[in-house]
């Protein structure tokens, strides 16, 4: 466990029952929630937005994994987003048949008597027939890739029965409006007296990215800044899959932000009609809202367009929570504090005081202590970890120690790369053949040795 408590991580004694609300995102990047006025205005003034916030593995699947029990890849067993022979442990499968849905925080607070409810994406490859223990209403993605905008699937589970609905590319059929109505629908329907668990999850900003009608061409034009890192001129000191990659372009990289943009604005919408409908049901006050991805995105940065690698622009994420009770008295503030998805489910289960065991183990902390205000951290690692597996995108299986000042990631093989993430936060230069960052190397890679146990699949670490 890469945990170092510095508070008590007690349940929040309320006499009333809080609800819970999350909204997850897809491949939504760190930087861009400029883009978002009501995320800002209803979460991050009124809560707290986490300035270093991670995903400790880079990919949908193992972050939904762990966004949902609490535990590392190593934990859940979700390494992919595919399951095949080749790849035994990756998507719904793999969460299905390691028995990971009798350890997730929804059926915790499904036990505990609150009403539960998921909309969107769920994992890769769920099938449906049947919604995972601990969910009362459920409206999940049922194709392969976990989502998509137009010409999709949902299986719905509710007090109407069991069935799978298709929906096609007529403007109403749009999946972020959907679930987005879904998600008001059951907020309204749910009694008074009972607590809820609400998880939205659209596809947005998922590529291949289409915004929503209203939104089309709304940022064209918009001019994004590149950062140092994108199309990096000298990749000599990256590892070979970097190396391989060829150059980008500007235009496109500019094209995708613009898409990007555009897509969250109907997620943006969505989040405004949410807290309306617990304002105007009387829930807001005692309500935990929580927004952010499962994992970044690079768009050209390092030369990479994807996801998987443990550079910034894929493993750091979104976060801002608001729950008034704890953050009124913070509203507005910023942390720089290390945290990670695998805290979501332990920050969940002690606000609503409910008892929580994950898969067996839970390896995240929660953050009420970074709520409150009653410490700085609560931790002073975090893991990362990666399994390679067959696919377009080829990244060698690693583990990696994330600090507030450093990353440092093993390959399967013995390719190491450190980052001095103060003087270079664009992870420029690699300073693992460096003699002035020899002890920083020996201390973190001794380090990461002992957390990543066991070893990703296809890792070698000699």
């Amino acid at each position: 466990m890469v945990v170092a408590a510095s508070a008590s991580a007690d349940p929040v004694p309320d006499p009333v029952r809080p609800n819970v609300v999350l909204i997850l995102t897809d491949d939504q990047r760190y930087d861009s929630l400029f883009a978002m006025p009501n995320v800002r205005r209803l979460l991050g003034e009124r809560g707290v937005t986490f300035d270093q916030a991670i995903a400790s593995n880079s990919l949908c699947c193992p972050s939904r994994a762990a966004i949902l029990t609490g535990g590392y890849s190593h934990t859940t067993k979700v390494w992919t987003n595919v399951y095949a022979n080749w790849s035994p442990y990756g998507a719904w499968p793999a969460f299905h048949e390691a028995g990971d849905e009798e350890g997730t925080i929804a059926l915790a607070l499904h036990d505990a008597g609150y009403r539960t409810a998921l909309f969107g994406k769920y994992l890769n490859e769920y099938p449906g027939g049947e919604a995972p223990p601990g969910w009362d209403r459920f409206a999940a993605f049922v194709n392969g890739q976990g989502g998509g905008y137009y010409d999709y699937d949902l299986f719905r589970q509710d007090e109407a029965g069991r069935r799978r609905v298709h929906y096609g590319a007529e403007p109403r059929d749009y999946s972020t409006n959907v679930l987005a109505g879904d998600a008001v629908s059951f907020l309204r329907s749910v009694d008074p007296g009972d607590p809820l668990f609400l998880y939205y999850a659209p596809f947005a900003p998922h590529s291949a990215i289409v915004p929503a009608p209203r939104d089309a061409d709304t940022w064209a034009g918009h001019r994004q800044s590149l950062p140092p890192s994108f199309d990096e001129a000298d990749v000599s000191d990256k590892p070979g899959y970097i190396r391989e990659s060829g150059p980008l372009s500007e235009t496109f990289a500019r094209q995708k932000y613009e898409l990007a943009y555009e897509a969250l604005q109907a997620v943006d919408r969505a989040v405004g009609r949410i807290v309306a409908t617990l304002r105007a049901t009387d829930r807001l006050r005692n309500t935990l809202l929580v927004f952010l991805s499962d994992n970044g995105i690079a768009m050209g940065d390092h030369r990479w367009d994807y996801k998987l690698t443990p550079y910034e622009e894929s493993i750091h994420v979104p976060l801002v929570i608001r729950y008034d009770p704890l953050t009124d008295a913070r509203a507005g503030t910023r942390t720089d504090a290390l945290v990670s998805n695998v805290d979501l489910a332990p920050t969940i289960a002690a606000v609503a005081g409910v008892p929580f065991a994950g898969v067996g183990r839970v390896d995240g902390t929660s953050l009420v202590p970074l709520l409150d205000g009653s410490a700085r951290q609560v931790r002073d690692g975090l893991l990362l970890e990666h399994a390679d597996y067959p696919g377009h995108y080829h990244v060698p299986s690693y583990c990696g120690l994330r600090t507030l000042g450093w990353t440092y990631v093993r390959y399967d093989g013995g390719v190491e790369e450190l980052y001095d993430l103060t003087a270079d936060p664009y992870e420029l230069r690699n300073l693992a053949g460096d003699a002035a960052a020899s002890r920083t190397l020996r201390r973190l890679r001794a380090r990461t040795d002992s957390l990543c146990r066991p070893r990703p699949p296809e890792l070698r670490w000699g």
